[in-house]
């Protein structure tokens, strides 16, 4: 899914929107009830607008899901993501603040195809991590 990913943000191959046209059909549904959340009277008031939108589709997420669906059971699988989420945190709430500057560097032609390339890297590294477990 990495690779995939990586691929598909350096614009080389689009596969990955037929997943997204799947969770499209759901985020529908959804969209009106996230939109209720909206504005924040306080920040707990974003707690269950984020449980909504984490059902936006997201290759992130769908990665994570498959590590989820092989890790051997319903409570490592919970774990797996639950860590998952932990560990984006951080990441989700930086791009928040720099979400002007982020505009900025996604608009140059260099920065999709350096980021789908280090994607892609960390796909194959990770691969072989798994495969030299064997």
């Amino acid at each position: 899914m990495t690779i995939l990913l990586g691929l598909y943000l350096a614009r080389w191959w689009f596969v990955l929107l037929k997943l997204e046209k799947l969770g499209n059909g759901l985020w529908r549904h959804l969209k009106p009830l996230a939109g209720r959340f909206i504005p924040f009277k306080h920040p707990m008031a974003a707690l269950p607008f984020g449980m909504v939108w984490g059902w936006l589709p997201c290759g992130l997420v769908y990665s994570a899901l498959t590590w989820s669906a092989v890790s051997g059971g319903a409570l490592e699988g919970a774990r797996v993501m639950a860590l998952f989420g932990l560990g984006t945190l951080p990441t989700l709430l930086a791009l928040g603040g720099l979400a002007g500057q982020l505009r900025h560097w996604l608009n140059h032609p260099g920065f999709r195809q350096l980021s789908g390339i280090l994607l892609i890297f960390y796909g194959l590294f990770t691969l072989f991590q798994a495969f030299s477990l064997l």
